[in-house]
């Protein structure tokens, strides 16, 4: 893969982070490679390329990578090899299991509850995901993620939100699978969907929409489990 410009996000989290160690620094960026599709599953991670672009040691390069595979991100292959961990079938089953059964609680309750601000912004997302259709899928997965985190705060429920926040990577890491190969225009017209039922506060409706595009993700996800690891 093209060698990765560093410099800008590293800057910005010794910002955010004055005190920030050297291996938070390489698990942090390597994570958000991971979860936004920069580095795409079954890609090979190169410890000695990460120490480079990084201009680290490879100490907290190594602690940064045995973090990332004990959560589930990496797995180790021949010669101390890490690869981006292709998500089998069965966890894209469970996690959007999971995923639906919030969205869903989230629908019911954000029909009673979703403001005006809320809905200009799913309003402003359709037309973004619009714009970038076919041309970025790394702007398309951010955009699909805060779509949902807005529908999902819709609900005004800190319980809810706070276990959608806490699952938040997992539900990120398979998002990649299902919008890699996905049809960019079925999400926006699932989307659009969703809203719609929304604005017109139809709980019913609202909710078989939920259930659709994530049956439809779910159906992408396992399709996208197929990647190969990089030899």
């Amino acid at each position: 893969m093209t060698e990765i410009d560093y410099s800008l996000r590293i800057q910005e989290k010794k910002q955010q982070n004055p005190f920030i160690t050297n291996t938070d620094l390489a698990y942090c960026l390597l994570l958000e490679d991971i979860l936004s599709g920069i580095r795409l599953p079954g890609s090979r991670v190169s410890q000695s390329s990460l120490c480079q672009s990084l201009d680290l040691s490879r100490s907290p390069i190594r602690d940064a990578m045995i973090r990332l595979e004990d959560e589930g991100y990496l797995v180790q292959g021949k010669k101390q090899s890490y690869y981006i961990y292709i998500l089998q079938p069965k966890d894209a089953l469970h996690i959007l299991e999971f995923r639906a059964s919030l969205e869903i609680l989230a629908g019911r309750l954000a029909v009673k509850r979703v403001t005006y601000d809320e809905l200009t912004r799913l309003k402003d997302n359709l037309q973004q995901t619009e714009l970038f259709m076919g041309q970025n899928h790394q702007e398309i997965i951010k955009l699909d993620s805060q779509f949902h985190k807005t529908l999902i705060n819709a609900s005004k429920n800190e319980y809810l939100t706070e276990t959608y926040h806490t699952y938040s990577n997992k539900f990120s890491y398979l998002r990649v699978f299902t919008v890699f190969h996905a049809d960019h225009q079925d999400i926006l017209l699932r989307h659009t969907n969703i809203y719609r039922n929304l604005y017109n506060k139809n709980a019913e409706r609202l909710e078989k929409a939920i259930r659709e595009h994530l049956d439809n993700m779910l159906d992408d996800g396992i399709t996208t489990c197929k990647f190969h690891y990089e030899e």
